[in-house]
């Protein structure tokens, strides 16, 4: 509330002004703007909202504009927390894109990241050490030979493939698995065509071809949750990693 000897007829030049800056010093402020006292009243309240785009600082202050004295009482600043603990965007080989990503004061970080495992990452080399490897997403490679020996190179990450392959521990990559997938679901209508006495099943290619996008997916699922991690590379009380992984295949 606040008290003004002068009288006006609409809108006092007295305003509550806010300023936001981003705890980046190249971006500077994120934002700006006030609000003013919408009558003359001798006692009159104003309330301001506004919601902060990223973490930082705010500043607050008041102005008068008038010749008179302005009294302002019971100025009370009140922060409510979003639900959003953090906040990460990525290059496709998993960089992450620190001027759009975001973490939550007085949250920890989440360490389930880019590639959907437990990783640790190195603040001064960028590194995400894995259950199996150290992976370098500068460079888009391994620190150290793949265990499994799945591609030409030992150190090539996700088969130069992360829109569809994702290598949870530094390990097995479900490529084998999608692949040999894959060609048994494109095979299948062939081979029901063919006990049958090739008594023409119609669009066998078509039939083959989503045979083949479903096999993959399957084949990935199996090839994956069957690690020698066993079970527990991601924890789910409800022993549902079989479809979490056919789900990521696909997303």
């Amino acid at each position: 509330s606040r008290t003004c000897r002068q009288s006006y007829n609409i809108h006092p030049p007295v305003r509550i002004h806010y300023l936001l800056n981003g705890n980046d010093p190249i971006t500077g402020g994120v934002g700006s703007g006030f609000k003013r006292v919408e009558d003359a009243s001798t006692s009159s309240s104003m309330d301001l909202e506004k919601r902060a785009p990223k973490n930082g600082w705010v500043f607050i202050f008041l102005s008068n504009e008038s010749d008179e004295p302005v009294y302002f009482d019971n100025l009370a600043v009140v922060q409510e927390h979003g639900h959003i603990a953090q906040e990460s965007h990525y290059y496709p080989f998993g960089l992450k894109i620190g001027g759009i990503a975001s973490q939550a004061f007085n949250k920890l970080a989440s360490q389930y990241t880019y590639q959907g495992d437990f990783a640790e990452n190195g603040e001064e080399t960028g590194w995400d050490e894995f259950y199996l490897r150290i992976y370098d997403p500068q460079i888009a490679r391994w620190n150290g030979p793949d265990p499994y020996d799945e591609f030409a190179s030992p150190y090539v990450g996700m088969c130069n493939d992360p829109v569809n392959l994702v290598d949870q521990d530094g390990g097995d990559a479900g490529a084998f698995g999608a692949s040999i997938g894959s060609a048994m679901g494109y095979a299948i209508p062939y081979i029901i065509d063919a006990l049958n006495g090739h008594k023409d099943v119609k669009n066998k290619g078509l039939w083959g071809t989503l045979g083949a996008v479903l096999g993959a997916g399957i084949g990935y699922s199996v090839d994956v949750s069957l690690n020698p991690r066993g079970w527990h590379s991601v924890a789910y009380d409800d022993g549902g990693k079989f479809w979490q992984n056919f789900k990521a295949f696909y997303v």
